[in-house]
Parts: C-alpha cells; structure tokens; sequence
C-alpha cells in the first residue's frame, strides 16, 4: 500500500510541476488543488468567501483516466478515501 501511495504522490506532484506551464486558469486551480493534496495531505479550497479545508486519509486510491481522440481530449481524476 506504501508504493501505491507514493506512487499517487509522484503523479501529484508531476501535475503540480505542471502549474506554472498552464495559461488557463481553471487549470491552474485545479493543479494547485493536486499539489494542496500531495504536500499537505489536505485539500483547502474556497467558495462563496468562505475557505474549507478538507482532511485527506493517508491511504487513498487514486483512478486516472486519460482519453485521447479526433474532437478532444479529456484527463480525468478520481481520488477516493
């Protein structure tokens, strides 16, 4: 389980190094919100004026899946504790 979660957090860690190569904000955030996960074992957001900080356990199972085709191309994470 070790190697599984340092194997999350390299893949975290490869989509934060990312953050400052990305012009679209949207992108950005959500890059941020990887990184939040990978250093902090958290995630901290904001909505309506008001920050929440979520606590994230340290054993996780992360699922990626990365689709590439002629109209577009999608990445999706699912991050489950």
């Amino acid at each position: 389980m070790r190697r599984a979660y340092l194997r999350t957090e390299t893949t975290l860690d490869f989509f934060a190094d990312a953050i400052a190569t990305r012009a679209n904000p949207r992108i950005g955030a959500l890059l941020r919100a990887a990184d939040s996960l990978a250093r902090q074992n958290n995630l901290q957001f904001e909505r309506g004026g008001k920050k929440f900080v979520v606590a994230v356990a340290d054993q996780v199972e992360v699922e990626l899946e990365l689709e590439i085709g002629d109209d577009g191309n999608s990445l999706e994470i699912e991050i489950n504790w």
